[in-house]
């Protein structure tokens, strides 16, 4: 029996390397051609003894049931050596040792031998992935396979085939059973894939994933790289036990997976306390291997498959309980848990402990502790090596970032570091700073709007020592990590983070002000200004929701958070004097709490003071009232609004602009408005013509009286219509 593998459908691309690596595995498929000729010769030689045409579709004779009892006989006797030679012959090896002679002259090494080196596979493995491999050489290859099993409707190989083909012994099957397995290395990296699941495992059929196949013929490929086990968390870099405020627990926990025994170990709390990767250190430090369950549909075979991986392997499960399924799905794989002999390790901001997880098995909870200032300078530390111990304490100060977030920062640093600025290590702080803004900001709301600070300090035009006090709350931000943390104050506080409230009419600079602030704090970080009207719901309950996801969302983007026209939300509470206002207590509350843990900068602004509700005063560091704006303020502001390369009358009279009672918001409009004017009318410049109309319209908007008398000789100005375009 003769086989010829047909390369001609591989050589699309005629490039040598290509030629070279599909060469070598033509060549590597010969032994498996000579094993697979002699056990077609054995299934004929089966064939002809045990079946007869005329019964052997209709039943087993006297006969066959004797031939079988000898086949079995056969298999029996463990020791004895089963007929395949796979040893490739002398003219096959001098062949193969000349083709990777001209790949190391060329560079690079046979896909072959690269995947048999990064994933340190048997000779078994490798011939495994060959027999998988031939029917994408050729396509007869599935018929032989058919002829092998002696049923057409199998076409790929078999568990039976290729353990008795690659296999010297049976005891030496019984061992190859586990590297094809779902828990053996080409399973779990994808470069196999089960084709069925029968009742009887032997008959399990193979194929070698597209991908692979493509590796195999191509060079250059990153096996490590282009196949992953999913499921897998690497922990050979995890971080040192020793560097978490919970060491001690976390040691403890370790001690009890040495023992191997079946636990259920609960690591809560929020993202940034770094729960993902205590998980990492405790497995890792324990000499366990880490799966994470996947989140997907909760389907049986799925979760069944990944348990029995699990359980085989001696892993520990890993559970985001803050990313799991739907309820039922949730109750359905607990209850999965409980028929199987692992170890679950859960982490999230809220405790996931259903009684099926239970059963069984020692519960050991471990609160995580929020990291210090001291413990993120270590987290930035063990992250960036090579950045400054005065860097790493400016990042841990500025962002409340996750180790994992940490790494993915200095990783996304790198890159940006060598395909900006080369070789330049001076750049490294500048694209670390980048890289954490970016990360910070990875996420968009639907309830808050992203503005970027523009206004600088210098814009803003307040009394002296209000101006002093608002640029005092950016700096107040920066020093709370170590005021809090450092010097041991936050241990009096409930909450955490910088509140302000900002009262005073509308117009007098208030969202100003908390762009200057923001801009302060980080020019390169938006402000987060909540818009309420999605923000409030009709729906009981919503309200809350909303408010929730606009916290985390400032919280995980470390930006500045401000409400305007807060007192809409503030509000005191009422006497309960109809079912809607309990509901609208309860939100009070609600924001009253979640406003007490935000560990940010919040800033409220209000036109009302008198009617935001008493228990928020308590809870706001910075309590500052924007009066409305003297003349000399009004003068500045009217100089502000008017940009300089604007076309200007020399008879614009300031003396009198600064004597009009206008908030600085309406002299803004007001200036703008006669810009409008005067291009409407194609003036050649701005003047009082313009600008006493506009004022006139601005008295008119805020329901007040223009006072003609101020007005002075331009008072006719007020009602005039504008002259119309030529």
């Amino acid at each position: 029996m003769t086989l010829v593998a047909n390369p001609e459908p591989l050589m699309s691309d005629r490039s040598p390397d290509r030629e070279l690596a599909v060469e070598h595995l033509l060549l590597r498929l010969r032994p498996i051609n000579r094993a697979l000729k002699m056990a077609a010769e054995s299934r004929a030689a089966i064939g002809a003894k045990l079946m007869r045409p005329d019964v052997r579709q209709s039943c087993i004779t006297e006969q066959h049931v004797l031939q079988l009892f000898a086949e079995a006989d056969r298999f029996s006797k463990a020791a004895s050596a089963l007929p395949f030679d796979l040893q490739p012959t002398a003219d096959e090896s001098r062949q193969e040792e000349r083709l990777r002679n001209v790949a190391t002259r060329r560079g690079w090494r046979l896909p072959l031998d690269t995947m048999a080196e990064q994933f340190d596979l048997t000779s078994f493995e490798t011939n495994a992935v060959l027999v998988c491999a031939a029917p994408q050489v050729s396509n007869a290859y599935h018929r032989i396979y058919a002829y092998i099993h002696d049923d057409l409707n199998r076409l790929a190989p078999s568990l039976e085939l290729i353990i008795g083909l690659l296999s010297s012994s049976l005891i030496e099957q019984f061992a190859h059973r586990e590297k094809l397995a779902p828990q053996g290395l080409l399973c779990r990296h994808g470069i196999l894939r089960a084709e069925t699941e029968p009742a009887n495992p032997l008959h399990r059929e193979y194929r070698l994933d597209v991908a692979a196949f493509d590796a195999l013929v191509r060079p250059g490929v990153d096996w490590r790289g282009a196949f992953r086990d999913a499921d897998l968390v690497e922990t050979a870099s995890a971080l040192p036990l020793a560097i978490f405020p919970d060491r001690q627990e976390l040691l403890r926990v370790t001690g009890l997976l040495q023992t191997g025994g079946r636990y259920a170990i609960g690591l809560w709390g929020k993202p940034h306390h770094g729960g993902a990767e205590a998980a990492a250190a405790v497995v890792s430090a324990a000499g366990r291997m880490l799966r994470r369950f996947p989140m997907e549909p909760a389907e049986e075979p799925h979760v069944g498959e990944f348990l029995r991986v699990a359980e085989a392997l001696d892993a520990v499960v890993w559970i985001d309980a803050d990313n799991l399924p739907g309820r039922e799905d949730a109750a359905r794989l607990a209850a999965r848990l409980t028929a199987r002999s692992v170890s679950v390790l859960t982490t999230g901001s809220e405790p996931w402990r259903p009684l099926e997880l239970l059963n069984g098995r020692a519960l050991i909870d471990v609160v995580l502790a929020a990291p210090g200032r001291l413990e993120r300078q270590r987290f930035w530390q063990a992250a960036a090596p090579d950045a400054g111990p005065q860097t790493c304490l400016t990042l841990a100060d500025r962002y409340q970032f996750s180790p994992g977030a940490m790494r993915a920062a200095v990783s996304a640093a790198e890159l940006h570091r060598r395909t900006t600025y080369g070789d330049a290590d001076t750049a490294s702080d500048v694209s670390l700073e980048r890289a954490c803004r970016t990360i910070s900001l990875r996420q968009v709301s639907q309830f808050a709007r992203t503005i970027m600070p523009r206004r600088r300090p210098e814009e803003l035009v307040l009394p002296s020592d209000l101006h002093r006090r608002v640029v005092e709350v950016a700096g107040f931000y920066r020093a709370q990590a170590l005021v809090d943390e450092g010097w041991g104050f936050g241990r009096l506080l409930s909450g955490g983070g910088i509140k302000v409230l900002m009262t005073g009419d509308s117009g007098t600079g208030k969202t100003a002000a908390a762009e200057v602030i923001a801009g302060e704090v980080d020019r390169d970080q938006p402000m987060l200004k909540v818009h309420l009207a999605s923000v409030v719901s009709k729906w009981v309950g919503e309200t809350e929701k909303n408010l929730d996801a606009v916290f985390q969302h400032a919280e995980e983007s470390h930006a500045v958070l401000f409400f305007d026209e807060a007192d809409s939300l503030f509000a005191k509470r009422g006497e309960v004097d109809k079912g809607s206002d309990r509901y609208a207590n309860l939100e009070v509350g609600f924001l009253l709490q979640r406003l007490e843990d935000f560990g940010g900068l919040a800033i409220l602004a209000s036109n009302h003071k008198d009617q935001i509700d008493e228990a928020f005063m308590r809870r706001f560091q910075v309590v500052l009232h924007f009066p409305r704006p003297t003349p000399g303020e009004r003068l500045r502001l009217w100089r502000l609004a008017l940009p300089p390369q604007a076309p200007l009358d020399a008879d614009i009279d300031f003396d009198l602009l600064q004597k009009l009672d206008l908030t600085g918001a309406g002299i803004v409009n007001s200036a703008r408005t006669a810009a409008l004017l005067a291009a409407l009318e194609q003036a050649p410049g701005i003047g009082m013509a313009h600008l006493v109309p506009a004022i006139a319209r601005q008295f008119q908007h805020e329901a007040r009286l223009l006072p003609m008398s101020q007005l002075g000789r331009h008072a006719a100005l007020a009602a005039a219509p504008p002259a119309p375009p030529p």
